[in-house]
């Protein structure tokens, strides 16, 4: 669960759904030539998909003391639970999309280490390992098969595949203010080439009138020449609840909020 701070209370946001906004941003990329064209609708649905372990988790979210917690506060051992039922979703789909959402979990935990005691640390360690061992596995049963398959699981086809979820996972985030804002991506792979975008959030001509916030992306990497998208959020007035299923209780009770968001050359 996505946790963001309101005057009027709490916005509260599925990972199910910031995943399918991601999915919608990669939706309008220009795709790499190093990611094979047969492998690239099976990479879209891994982006939108890489965090459908979280849908159980979010159906009767975690709270400490009433305080309902952010995904960046959840607990290892369960933030742990939660990406091995993402990789396990994925592989039921593919292998190529079992090794897309292992090889960000493999990532994040690498670039994000995760664990303040001892036995945190175990944990996180422990599930690196295992994702490392599980992903190589996969990546060598993909190029056994040769051709396309061989060259999606080429060491420079999935690390493009990482650098792009990476980034469209970011964006989402950083959007629907999972994640502070930020100003510049590393480089990122897009038709023939490879370029560090800058993004800068444009305001709202009409804020009152509902118009959708904005971000100015240059290079512009997208085929059309503005990305319209769209995503939901749940409004809450309480800021604690007394059990995951009150919390639960009060997002059914509201109809979700419509968000927009628009990019730009």
């Amino acid at each position: 669960m996505l946790v963001v701070n309101r005057e009027s209370g709490l916005r509260l946001i599925r990972q199910v759904d910031h995943a399918a906004l991601s999915g919608d941003i990669a939706l309008d990329w220009r795709a790499p030539r190093v990611i094979p064209a047969s492998f690239w609708p099976s990479f879209m649905e891994a982006v939108r998909h890489h965090d459908d372990g979280w849908e159980t988790e979010d159906a009767l979210p975690v709270l400490s003391s009433g305080k309902l917690l952010d995904f960046k506060e959840t607990p290892v051992a369960r933030h742990v639970a939660v990406w091995r039922r993402s990789i396990d979703l994925a592989g039921a789909r593919d292998v190529y999309q079992e090794i897309i959402v292992g090889n960000h979990a493999r990532w994040l935990y690498t670039r994000f280490p995760r664990g303040g005691s001892v036995e945190d640390r175990k944990v996180a360690e422990s599930f690196l390992e295992e994702t490392h061992r599980r992903i190589d596995a996969r990546a060598e049963t993909l190029r056994a098969r040769g051709g396309d398959a061989r060259a999606a699981a080429e060491p420079a086809a999935l690390e493009a595949a990482r650098k792009l979820l990476s980034f469209f996972d970011a964006l989402s985030l950083a959007l629907l203010g999972g994640l502070p804002f930020f100003s510049r991506s590393e480089p990122l792979p897009h038709a023939d080439g490879e370029a560090a975008l800058h993004l800068k959030q444009v305001p709202a001509l009409d804020p009152g009138g509902g118009a959708p916030a904005g971000t100015a992306v240059a290079p512009w990497p997208f085929i059309p020449g503005r990305v319209e998208l769209r995503s939901r959020a749940f409004d809450v007035a309480a800021r604690s609840f007394a059990s995951p299923r009150d919390c639960a209780a009060a997002m059914a009770a509201i109809r979700p909020s419509a968000l927009a968001f628009v990019l730009d050359p």
